[in-house]
């Protein structure tokens, strides 16, 4: 059966209307556009076929929603599963080498240089994941445009890399719940060796999250 270019976009709008994200629209239009031209000819017209579809394939709309929640999760799952197996590679040979070095080097920076230097670079860290991740989504303004479709990938890279922000604001800002300019008097009065720990998670929370965004989704921190 032969698919004109408007009828793929009543199919389209159909899909589009019912459907979340975008992974799985991408999959289920390819999907129903194969099966109506391997379809001889019929009365119905196509948007219509791709609803029998959809009923006889999937169990209709609501069951194909279901669907499409189990798959988010499957690929929430696979994404933070990867990030945690990625930060647990820092602490098995041979990362493990860089991991005690960098702690060694935050140790010394800690003791030695001003608190504040250790702060900018944990700020960097936290920061890279989330520049790449508006790389990623084209930035917040993408998602106002009625062409627009959430992304599973996408809300869970943009989660992975508000985390780390907000550990770091936590850091930041609660102490001055309690007292007056407490964020620089907990980081001043902190040992070493607890806020060269801190540097050094917060290093390899961000460095597993870019290998993770380079990994699954192609995107780099340069253009």
């Amino acid at each position: 059966m032969t698919i004109t270019q408007a009828q793929q976009e009543s199919i389209r709008e159909v899909l589009w209307h019912n459907l979340k994200f975008k992974e799985t629209f991408d999959e289920l239009y390819d999907h129903i556009l194969t099966s109506i031209e391997h379809t001889e000819t019929s009365e119905k017209l196509p948007h219509e076929i791709a609803t029998d579809i959809i009923k006889s394939e999937f169990g209709g709309w609501e069951k194909l929603k279901e669907l499409e929640l189990s798959r988010q999760k499957q690929i929430q799952s696979q994404l933070r599963g990867k990030l945690w197996k990625l930060m647990k590679g820092y602490f098995r040979f041979p990362l493990i080498l860089f991991t005690l070095l960098a702690s060694s080097v935050f140790y010394y920076a800690a003791d030695h240089l001003p608190r504040k230097i250790i702060v900018l670079i944990m700020f960097l860290a936290v920061m890279m994941p989330l520049l790449m991740c508006y790389r990623i989504i084209s930035f917040p303004i993408k998602r106002w445009s009625r062409k627009y479709k959430a992304s599973i990938k996408e809300s869970v890279v943009e989660g992975i890399s508000k985390i780390g922000l907000g550990l770091f604001n936590c850091l930041m800002f609660i102490p001055q719940l309690f007292v007056k300019d407490g964020n620089f008097l907990v980081i001043n009065n902190m040992h070493a060796s607890a806020l060269a720990l801190a540097a050094v998670v917060y290093s390899i929370y961000s460095l597993s999250a870019i290998r993770l965004f380079q990994e699954d989704l192609n995107v780099s921190l340069v253009p």
